[in-house]
Parts: structure tokens; sequence; C-alpha cells
């Protein structure tokens, strides 16, 4: 007579796991149950009957053989077995970002191949600390690099994949070098960021605000002489990476000055043409050459009253960095000495 709890027992108990597909058998353990055994696969057909099953599952997969009696036996307890068939061979790799910015979180996932649903997957970290399970992991790290291995196991094979990511601070600046260029004809000018990590995510976008370039490095053309500034920047998922700007200045290799303005200024009384200072008799006689070569008398007297001559040059100098010119206007006026003595006109 059989208890009401009685229960059939399937050896090997754990799941059979299988690299090949190959022949898998199981066997009751009670001999007295065996001639009233029915063996059921997954979608309850019967496979088999008697104490043991040997079966050959038709591909990769997970399978289960329940071992039970007929309804006339109601108090026995059914068991299952369970077969595993996984490859030989397995790929593993990590997706994700590349870069996030501090406080972000990083979410990472395995793929695995052939078959995710045949292995086991552990994640660590660079100092190989376990980090969770499964096929999918998210942290939250601090600033800095961070390396994520994923090891996928089926049993019969093991694989790994690896993902380096890059946390930015949140004071984190684009630097381009040159800053500045100053060409002196129209030609190329190159710059480059200097942080080559951020190379994958630069856009460069000039003064209208239109990409001219991506990528860590820009070489442009100027249409004409002018100033002209290209921005790197990232797109908004970087939220903590602060923008630099390249100037150009495109200037021409010559440059002439001309001086514009008044020749002449009076006070009161007359002027002579000339290119020099020209002083009173308290400097004594004699001659005195200027700028342009011009002789100067030492010595006028007007019509009305002394007045003597001062003829100032007034130079204007031009430099762009590529090129420098001179120009230069002279300036008489008369000087006095009457009661407004010596007062420049």
């Amino acid at each position: 007579m059989l208890s009401d709890t009685t229960k059939i027992e399937i050896t090997p108990a754990d799941t059979v796991t299988l690299c090949a597909l190959e022949e898998a058998c199981f066997e009751v353990t009670d001999t007295t149950l065996w001639d009233c055994i029915q063996w059921v696969d997954a979608g309850g057909a019967i496979v088999g009957t008697g104490g043991e099953l040997c079966v050959t599952p038709p591909g990769f997969g997970l399978y289960w053989y329940v071992a039970q009696v007929d309804s006339t036996l109601r108090c026995v307890i059914p068991d299952t077995a369970y077969v595993k068939v996984v490859p030989d061979s397995l790929s593993a790799t990590v997706e994700g970002p590349d870069k996030v910015c501090e406080g972000d979180s990083i979410c990472l996932a395995a793929a695995v191949g052939p078959d995710p649903t045949m292995a086991m997957v552990t994640w660590t970290d660079e100092t190989g600390a376990v980090l969770g399970t499964g096929l999918e992991l998210c942290v939250t790290p601090g600033p800095g690099m961070h390396t994520y291995t994923a090891t996928a196991d089926n049993g019969c094979a093991v694989a790994s994949g690896s993902k380096t990511v890059k946390v930015l601070s949140d004071t984190t600046k684009i630097e381009i070098a040159p800053s500045d260029t100053l060409l002196c004809a129209l030609g190329e000018a190159c710059f480059e960021v200097t942080d080559t990590m951020l190379w994958d995510c630069i856009q460069w976008v000039d003064a209208g605000g239109t990409i001219v370039g991506t990528g860590g490095e820009l070489c442009v053309t100027p249409p004409g002489f002018g100033l002209y500034w290209y921005v790197a920047q990232v797109d908004s998922t970087l939220r903590c990476v602060i923008p630099d700007t390249a100037y150009v200045k495109v200037v021409p290799d010559s440059l002439s000055v001309t001086v514009d303005g008044p020749d002449k200024g009076m006070r009161r009384g007359q002027h002579l043409p000339g290119g020099c200072r020209r002083y009173g008799p308290h400097h004594g006689d004699g001659d005195l050459d200027g700028r342009d070569g011009a002789q100067c008398w030492a010595r006028y007297l007007s019509c009305a009253s002394r007045r003597y001559l001062a003829c100032t040059p007034t130079p204007a100098t031009a430099d762009n960095g590529c090129a420098s010119g001179f120009g230069q206007q002279n300036r008489q006026s008369a000087v006095g000495h009457d009661k407004d003595r010596d007062h420049a006109i």
C-alpha cells in the first residue's frame, strides 16, 4: 500500500547540461513504481513508460520530462527531469555609453550569443568586484575611467566582454589648440581638441550656428579678410561639457596709410609752408630741416606784429600683424610773443 505522501524521485536530480545534441538518460529511484510510470514532455505527450527514460533533445534549449503514474494512483506525487542543451562556444559583448556626466547612471547590456537565455552572466568592475548578475547592469560611479566586464557561462563554454566608460566632471571644458590663428593671406587654418577622449562626440559650429565639422580636428579656409570663429561643442546628452571657441583672423600682407585733416592752423597773423618746427629769435638764427626735408627760416615777422611759426608733423602707424604702414600730415601753426605769448594754435 502506498502512502498518500509517496513522491517519485528522479536521478539525476539536477538539470542535465548537454554541450551537444546527444542523449540524456533518467531513472526513477523507487523500482516498485516502475511498472506504472509514464514519462510526459512539456507538451503533455507521453514519450516513454517504465522506470527509465533516454531522450535526445531536438536542439539547443531547455527541456523537461515529468515522471508520473496514472490517475488510479492519485496519492503519488510526480517529479520532473530537466535537460539543457547549450552550444560549446559563446560570444559576449557589452553595449553602453562611452561617456557620461558626473551624477548620471551608466546602464550596460550584455549581448551573449548564440542564445543569451542559456548562459549565466556575472558583472565585475576593474578591481574584480562582483557588481551583479543578468544581462543588464546600471551603476552611478564618480568621475574617472571605469571598466565593466560581463562574463557569460553556459556550463560548456565561457566568454566575456568589457566596456570602458569615462565619467566626466561637471566642470569639464573643451580645450582647442591653437586658440587663435592669424592668416596673412586666404588659406587654411586647422584646430584640434586636446582631449582625444572627446573626439567622437565633438561638433564644430560656425558663427551662424551651422555645423561645419565633427570629430577632434577642424580645417577651414575662410572666404575673405575678416574675423571668423568656430565653436567646439558636444551634443546635449553631455550637459556638463563646456564648449571652447577658436578664432581666425585673415588680413592682407601689405598696408598703406594716409592721414586726413586740415594742413594749417592760425591764431592770427600769417603762416608759411614748411615741414619742420620754426622758432623765434630767442632760439637763435639758423636753418633747420624737417621730416619732409623743407628748410625752415629761423625768424618770421608778420605785418601786424611778430609771430613765429611752428610746423608740426602728425604721424600715423598701422600694423595688422602681417604688415605695417606709416603716414603723416604736417600742420603749421603760429606762435606769438605778445600777451598770448607761447600759446600754440
